[in-house]
């Protein structure tokens, strides 16, 4: 019994000692986490080194790189599981899109309902028909996310996420031209 406790007690100081390079490599694996996530990480991570560790019979020789080893994945495992749950929040968002969720900046001429159904139905259209990473981005746009939220959504760049937009809405403007919708002239 005193082994045990004298085992944890070495365990608690250890992780406290390492708790520094935990959240370095939280970061450096993940630079985006917000630091809700972070914190969740954090905790999985000194929750498995504790299993690890108290289940383990050999000894570890280089503990800092052990640790790093052991927050990497498991920042990777909850990332990708983050990851995956925003995903599928956006397939279910994207699915219950109405028209009235597309912004008014959109929308030519309120007063002419049918006009804006048939307006929205030609600019879907014309978003579907774009190359897959530039329609993610621009969906997204179109129901209200910002660049950043984008961004972190996809877990890439700024500058990738603003490029993909800026590229989608100029092939959409290029459609909408294509079709007689959207006039160059006039923005």
């Amino acid at each position: 019994m005193a082994k045990s406790a004298e085992k944890i007690s070495e365990i608690e100081i250890t992780i406290e000692h390492f708790s520094q390079l935990i959240r370095s490599a939280i970061r450096k694996t993940s630079p985006q986490i917000d630091l809700s996530d972070m914190d969740d990480i954090e905790q999985e991570v000194k929750i498995k080194i504790w299993r690890e560790i108290l289940k383990s019979e050999k000894e570890i020789h280089n503990f800092g790189s052990y640790i790093w080893k052991v927050t990497y994945t498991t920042t990777c495992r909850v990332m990708k599981k983050i990851f995956l749950q925003k995903k599928q929040l956006l397939l279910q968002r994207e699915s219950t899109v109405s028209i009235e969720d597309i912004p008014q900046v959109l929308m030519h001429n309120p007063d002419r309902q049918y006009e804006k159904k048939e307006l929205i139905e030609l600019i879907r259209k014309a978003v579907d028909t774009l190359i897959e990473s530039r329609r993610q981005v621009l969906k997204l746009y179109l129901i209200g996310m910002d660049l950043n939220e984008i961004s972190e959504f996809f877990n890439w760049s700024d500058g990738k996420t603003r490029n993909l937009l800026s590229r989608g809405l100029a092939d959409l403007r290029q459609g909408l031209f294509e079709k007689g919708i959207y006039n160059k002239e006039s923005s």
